[in-house]
């Protein structure tokens, strides 16, 4: 799961593909809030160009290479290329 990032090297404008039919394609700036979503969800702060945004932004959202799948609820853009992420457990959402 080597995902690309295509794009500039500003925030916007950012095309993630896993090399599968999956992209996605990422159009900030947001304006607003995040507010939790889902009683066991959790937060994460993460850059674009990072290990960890290659494998949200994949067909198959992981929190590490081998770890247990995510549903991503929501994602804001903010500062300079940082992601603050609402996530979960894909077996807790699936309760």
């Amino acid at each position: 799961m080597n995902a690309k990032r295509k794009g500039d090297n500003s925030m916007l404008n950012h095309t993630y593909n896993d090399n599968s039919t999956h992209s996605v394609v990422m159009n900030p700036p947001c304006v607003g809030t995040l507010q939790k979503t889902h009683h066991k969800s959790k937060f994460k702060k993460f850059h674009a160009n990072s290990q960890l945004a290659s494998l949200v932004f994949s067909s198959n959202p992981r929190m590490a290479d081998k770890g247990y799948e995510i549903v991503v609820l929501q994602i804001m853009c903010f500062g300079d290329n940082e992601f603050l992420m609402e996530y979960v457990d894909k077996k807790e959402w699936e309760e």
